[in-house]
């Protein structure tokens, strides 16, 4: 094996080290790639809110229905309940969400 000249450029990388370098934005690009887009969308942002909204109303309405159920002895049933009402409410939201804003 013959020692690498100062003309040959960088040492090659293993299959893994060009998939890491492409996975982190840290090789080099191709010409016909478009630029990756470095934020949302204001409709990706919206839709990302609706889902953290869905899923804090089952857990917040949940939590609410465990605290009830503990101070009543209304064993699961408040659990329930509540966790479907912030399910609905949750859907709800996202759906409305979902629609195209209307002009």
């Amino acid at each position: 094996m013959t020692e690498p000249t100062p003309g040959d450029g960088p040492p090659r990388k293993n299959a893994l080290g060009r998939m890491r370098d492409r996975f982190f934005g840290l090789g080099p690009k191709r010409r016909d790639e478009p630029p990756r887009p470095r934020r949302l969308s204001p409709e990706q942002t919206r839709l990302a809110t609706a889902g953290l909204e869905l899923a804090g109303g089952i857990l917040l309405f949940a939590a609410a229905g465990y605290g009830l159920d503990r101070l009543l002895g209304t064993d699961p049933v408040l659990l329930i309940a509540l966790a479907v009402l912030g399910m609905v409410g949750g859907l709800y939201r996202l759906i409305r969400a979902a629609q195209p804003p209307s002009k």
